[in-house]
């Protein structure tokens, strides 16, 4: 079986298990989140820091994990917890901003500061699933889960697809040598057709004004992606983890969506949607 039908059915498996996690209800989302912020801290320590897991700061990495994850279920409607971690969220992203912008390739100073304390260095991954928890207080959770897996998922399928069948002018080779310009637009295309349609089929219209709003969470989540491609090559590892086939790790294939995630929560909150 080729890399690419891999891809594809590894893709189509894991959409499936978010649109059943989504329609089954807040428990078995909060279980999918759970075990997915789970395997982020496992890939992070083990594949990045080259943490053994029976090392107390990959123990103590995966109980801070837990507590912070359970706060932020029970404290979801509470307007304190789920902000202070909305807010965590959004300033660790924004750090990533200056990473991947500002830090130039051949300097180790974010490397090395991240390895000095592999626990709190896993807030990176930590803090946006726990921020997506915020999503329950809103009284249409299902409808925004949808429109942010779909517009992430979107823009890196669409990328990938178009960057396969047209790239042709590399988009940042130093940080990313795969991805092209044809990649990108084409998953902003593809990310925002889908997540247009998804409103028509459930709102039974068309929602033209969001379309700009889709567009930003793409290139946001096609962002997060550059930026985890940046650490992969500063920390010389390839994939996440050989988890999912054709896709590498769950890093590898969520790192878009848990980057865009504090922004487009954010965004819902700014918008006044309740």
């Amino acid at each position: 079986m080729s890399e690419t039908t891999k891809r594809i059915l590894s893709g189509i498996v894991l959409s499936f298990i978010c649109l059943a996690a989504i329609l089954g209800g807040i428990i078995p989302l909060t279980i999918l989140l759970f075990l997915l912020g789970l395997l982020l801290v496992d890939e992070l320590l083990c594949n990045f820091f080259k943490t053994i897991r029976k090392s107390w700061n990959y123990i103590c990495s995966q109980f801070v994990f837990a507590g912070i994850f359970l706060l932020s279920l029970i404290f979801h409607t509470v307007t304190f917890v789920p902000n202070l971690v909305l807010v965590t969220a959004f300033v660790l992203n924004v750090f990533f901003l200056f990473y991947l912008f500002v830090v130039q390739m051949n300097s180790k100073k974010v490397v090395d500061l991240l390895k000095v304390c592999p626990c709190i260095s896993s807030m990176i991954v930590v803090m946006p699933v726990c921020s997506m928890l915020t999503l329950f207080a809103f009284d249409e959770w299902r409808f925004y889960s949808g429109i942010l897996i779909l517009t992430a998922f979107g823009m890196d399928t669409g990328a990938w697809f178009f960057g396969k069948k047209f790239g042709r002018n590399l988009l940042w080779p130093k940080v990313s040598p795969k991805k092209t310009i044809e990649g990108l637009i084409g998953g902003l295309f593809t990310s925002v057709i889908l997540s247009s349609l998804f409103v028509i089929v459930v709102r039974g219209k068309p929602e033209i004004s969001w379309c700009v709003g889709f567009a930003l969470v793409a290139l946001l989540s096609h962002v997060g992606d550059l930026a985890q491609s940046k650490l992969k090559r500063q920390f010389r590892i390839k994939d996440s983890s050989s988890l999912i086939p054709g896709h590498g790790g769950v890093y590898d294939r969520i790192d878009g969506l848990i980057f865009s995630a504090p922004f487009f929560i954010a965004g819902l909150v700014l918008w006044g949607i309740h």
